[in-house]
């Protein structure tokens, strides 16, 4: 498989008034995959060799330090994923072995937006630094592996949508009566589910189980009324620009 990419990304900060700092910024992303190899000596042959993901994700953030020991912030951000292809350990159609179908191996990009709120500080004469944040964000076409009856292997695929919330708190306390010694304290709540998933059939599922049969890789839908926990976080500080990109599934 073959990569190009382009992407070019900026940031302006403007003060609005002595305490008050508005940042906007963007990243534009452009890639190119194209997918090539042989079977039995010969170029395979497969639907959509060749795919292009564009993205464009912007990011504002307000910043209200009313003095030096206080910061309140909001955010939002977007983030982008490009897609792929899967590799599968299986025979691919080409001019050596036309009996096969064309069977289309990529799968599309994945997109988040969302954004977070949170004061951070210092309290008894800087002794005791805390930091209080709340999030959101909401994922489309999700990348998740799944394993393949047929092909025996996990492939990526795009599983739907997914949203993620939570709180985080930090408190780290540094006493002034005793030299060197540090005490932090943190707890986090998060909820992550699926909002849409698509994901592998069990064997022997009927279309009107969910089973899609015009794909050469058979999926299952699970509507939203049935949504399912995932482990999947997004942490992003309010200093950082234009880098809202999901990091973790």
């Amino acid at each position: 498989m073959h990569t190009t990419a382009y992407s070019v990304f900026g940031q302006a900060r403007y003060r609005l008034i002595d305490t008050l700092e508005l940042a906007a910024g963007g990243r534009y992303s452009w890639e190119r995959k194209t997918l090539f190899g042989t079977s039995f000596g010969s170029p395979i042959d497969v639907l959509k060799p060749r795919r292009n993901y564009e993205d464009f994700s912007p990011e504002i953030t307000l910043t209200w330090r009313p003095n030096s020991d206080l910061t309140l912030y909001a955010a939002y951000r977007e983030g982008f994923t490009s897609g792929g292809f899967n590799t599968v350990p299986t025979t691919l159609r080409s001019q050596a072995n036309q009996a096969l179908p064309r069977v289309d191996l990529s799968y599309g990009q994945m997109t988040a937006r969302g954004g977070e709120g949170g004061i951070k500080g210092y309290l008894a004469g800087r002794q005791l630094l805390f930091d209080l944040v709340g999030y959101y964000y909401k994922y489309e076409g999700l990348q998740l592996s799944r394993y393949d009856n047929a092909s025996f292997t996990q492939l990526t695929q795009n599983a739907g949508g997914a949203e993620i919330k939570g709180v985080e708190a930090s408190v780290t306390f540094r006493p002034d009566a005793v030299a060197g010694l540090s005490i932090n304290a943190a707890a986090a709540y998060n909820r992550s589910r699926y909002t849409d998933f698509i994901g592998g059939c069990y064997a022997g599922q009927s279309v009107a189980a969910g089973a899609t049969s015009t794909r050469a890789t058979p999926a299952c839908h699970h509507p939203r009324t049935e949504p399912q926990p995932i482990p999947i976080r997004i942490r992003i500080r309010p200093d950082s620009a234009c880098s809202a990109r999901p990091n973790s599934r």
